[in-house]
């Protein structure tokens, strides 16, 4: 494998807004990651969904778990874990301060191995009205367990010059064809696991 310096957006993690077909989407800019929009306003002053946890590509553990500050009809939203095909993997209703009232939250959602290593996070309220989802958040995420099972957590490791995934999948599995494992858990800075660059923090799933 050979390193080189990947075409990567040097943007922070902070949010903008824009108007699509009439509705505001959010989108979080991440390192080396293309823009995916977030339905919703959450974290913006008076929207009413915001999530804490997880952040953006957080690698998570089972179950997930979901935090942050809400309001909804009658003090109730929803919280749903997607897999990377679309796949429900788990939903639970969870009390969020009342109408017109913000509060916290959190929820625990267990969803085993999922079958692929990306997923999201969705927070939304359910309309008492009609039951679609409004001021939805999505929030991308990495499944821990789908890389590494049972999962522990997760190292981290300064790329130095001469470096391949393969040979710091060497280094902390002793085989280096469990390189694939280092790349999921980094998709939200490499896009390609040949370039990988000097300096470049890596989580090493453990």
């Amino acid at each position: 494998m050979t390193f080189a310096a990947p075409d990567i957006d040097n943007r922070d993690a902070n949010d903008r807004h824009r108007t699509q077909a009439g509705r505001r989407v959010r989108y979080e800019f991440a390192i080396g990651q293309p823009r995916r929009p977030i339905i919703g306003d959450g974290g913006r002053r008076g929207a009413p969904l915001s999530t804490g946890q997880p952040r953006p590509y957080d690698l998570v553990d089972d179950p997930v778990r979901i935090c942050g500050v809400g309001t909804g009809f009658e003090g109730q939203i929803a919280a749903r874990v997607r897999d990377g095909h679309g796949t429900q993997l788990a939903r639970a209703s969870v009390h969020a301060g009342g109408t017109g009232i913000w509060g916290n939250y959190d929820a625990a959602l267990p969803v085993g191995v999922p079958s692929t290593a990306q997923g999201t996070v969705e927070v939304f309220e359910v309309s008492a009205k009609d039951g679609s989802e409004l001021h939805k958040v999505v929030v991308p995420i990495t499944f821990g367990p789908a890389l590494i099972n049972p999962y522990h957590g997760f190292a981290q490791y300064i790329v130095a010059g001469g470096d391949t995934l393969s040979g710091i999948a060497q280094k902390f599995y002793g085989d280096a064809n469990r390189w694939p494992i280092i790349f999921e858990a980094n998709r939200h800075q490499l896009q390609d696991p040949d370039h990988i660059f000097p300096g470049q923090v890596l989580r090493i799933p453990q």
